[in-house]
């Protein structure tokens, strides 16, 4: 009735439960606003006055809002509460697991909003889902590092994510994949434009090796295929960092298409969360580029017919691409996915023992 009331005035009229958030603009902006209110009243709402606000920042349903910077996050007092529970919990050194299960019901909440920390709970909800409610644990190096980088997150008054728009015009179109058979590791991946030969585009192709990530060769090289999501992961990051704008937002986020035939990876990124390790330290190191560079990635799954390229780059066949528009990627240069992997060995370690316990 109230949309009705007004016809062709520019407002909208967000609804969540019992909580109302209008947003007008325009010359007769305020006069709109009054009148929506003002009808309601006479319609009998029972509003709660003291929670009535305004402005261009503001906090509704347990988030931040803020139209001059065009960003949303949480507020400061929630901020304040996440960073005084880290910073408290990391001292001590340990915490009850039914602390953390309601805590992370709470960051969970705040990553609806700060879509650059999600991936980092994917260990937490791991860690707790294999112990019991009532035990009290000491934290191990993994869960430490992640607790301290959400700390500093929310050091920062109200923790909020830009929504910046996306550059149309400039959009990025890669292809990648992995491999891994009884004698050699790889990745490859190629940029791909319209109109541009694939042979004339620029293209990467690496052998891994023990030295590159020891983590994959720990059970020996013939059971490397068994860490392929996390490998063609890492192809998809090589793409960001050597395809992707490397210098920063500059005011607009550029759009990534990326191409993969591991449909598991492209659900991944979606959701921006996975529990499984080591798929889930390559996930934080890839949203950490995708943050530093204003990239917006947006990975499909394509048949293993359709990446026949890639699929031959990663196998290290690089016959009729030009030497000259080869870009180099070392996995040694992720620096955040070499501390997670160190940090994460042994609490993963553990959790699989005690699921396999659990479920004997």
């Amino acid at each position: 009735m109230t949309l009705y009331l007004l016809r062709e005035a520019v407002i909208w009229q967000l609804t969540f439960a019992d909580d109302l958030e209008w947003s007008v603009q325009g010359p007769d902006m305020m006069i709109h606003l009054a009148l929506a209110i003002y009808f309601q009243v006479v319609m009998g709402v029972p509003f709660s006055w003291p929670k009535f606000g305004g402005g261009t920042s503001f906090e509704w349903v347990g988030y931040f809002q803020d139209y001059n910077r065009f960003a949303i996050g949480i507020s400061e007092t929630r901020a304040a509460w996440l960073a005084s529970w880290c910073k408290a919990t990391l001292l001590a050194g340990g915490v009850r697991v039914y602390e953390m299960e309601e805590v992370l019901g709470r960051l969970g909440f705040s990553a609806n909003a700060l879509w650059h920390i999600r991936p980092w709970l994917g260990p937490l909800y791991a860690w707790v889902s294999a112990t019991p409610s009532g035990c009290y644990l000491a934290l191990p190096v993994l869960i430490q590092l992640i607790l301290a980088t959400i700390l500093k997150e929310m050091n920062q008054g109200p923790a909020m994510a830009s929504l910046l728009d996306t550059e149309d015009d400039n959009q990025r179109i890669f292809r990648a994949d992995a491999m891994a058979s009884e004698v050699r590791v790889g990745i490859g991946g190629w940029e791909e434009e319209q109109g541009r030969p694939a042979q004339q585009s620029p293209w990467f192709a690496e052998e891994v090796t023990e030295e590159d990530a020891p983590w994959l060769f720990r059970e020996g090289i013939g059971q490397a295929f068994r860490k392929i999501a996390a490998l063609e992961m890492i192809a998809t990051t090589a793409c960001v960092r050597l395809f992707g704008n490397s210098e920063g937002h500059q005011g607009k986020t550029i759009k990534m298409v990326g191409e993969t035939d591991n449909k598991g990876n492209s659900h991944v990124i979606a959701k921006l969360l996975t529990t499984k390790f080591p798929l889930c330290a390559v996930l934080m190191q890839l949203t950490i580029d995708l943050g530093r560079r204003g990239i917006d990635l947006d990975l499909a799954w394509v048949p293993r017919e359709e990446n026949v390229l890639a699929d031959a780059l990663s196998n290290g066949v690089t016959e009729g691409m030009d030497p000259s528009l080869r870009r180099r990627f070392s996995i040694k240069d992720l620096s955040t996915l070499t501390q997670l992997l160190e940090a994460g060995e042994l609490p993963y370690g553990e959790v699989t023992r005690l699921r396999g316990e659990e479920f004997l």
